[in-house]
């Protein structure tokens, strides 16, 4: 249930990598941690050792315009599930990261019209996701000046990002798979 180092030390490099490259985008702000092997929610989400079990949980200690960010990481072979109990993750705090540190991170959507990730904020940035939608779609994005970083969704129907009104988002050198779609409506 921590974060620990490949043989070689590449994920804390990694981490690390990536938080010096949010940081000169903007995020700033505080680092909480996601991890799907945990048990429950009980953690304070502050360090990997005290890591939530859910993303929907992490992003909602974040504050918005707070440039905080999320690092989302899962012990081998066990996924995220963000929709078994409500509906996927709600990013609706404006100028929060969602960092995606390993793979396979993977998100299930198995309620028909619900996202796996809803992005209603502004300035924010999901970094990296792995996603496999089953129902609807991986990403809905409405709000403005967001940017999705090699977002790498699979799955069987839907769309795998939706670009669903807003302006200026932007998506980075998307990998979709299979039926999934990256669309911008």
């Amino acid at each position: 249930s921590v974060i620990t180092a490949n043989e070689d030390g590449s994920i804390l490099e990694r981490l690390e990598q990536i938080l010096a490259e949010v940081r000169t985008l903007g995020y700033v702000g505080n680092v909480f941690f996601a991890n799907s092997a945990k048990a429950d929610d009980t953690g304070d989400g502050k360090t990997a050792a005290t890591a939530k079990k859910t993303i929907d949980a992490a992003v909602n200690l974040c504050t918005t315009n707070g440039g905080d960010v999320v690092v989302v990481f899962a012990s081998s072979g066990v996924s995220f599930d963000e929709n078994a109990n409500a509906g996927g993750v709600l990013m609706d705090l404006n100028q929060v990261a969602l960092v995606f540190l390993n793979k396979p991170t993977l998100l299930n959507s198995n309620i028909v019209g619900t996202a796996v990730i809803t992005l209603s904020a502004s300035n924010c940035l999901i970094y990296e996701p792995f996603i496999y939608e089953t129902s609807f779609m991986g990403i809905n994005a409405t709000g403005n000046h967001n940017k999705i970083v090699r977002p790498h969704i699979w799955g069987d129907l839907g769309h795998g990002i939706y670009i669903n009104g807003g302006s200026y988002n932007k998506v980075i050198d998307p990998y979709c798979y299979g039926m999934g779609q990256a669309t911008i409506a």
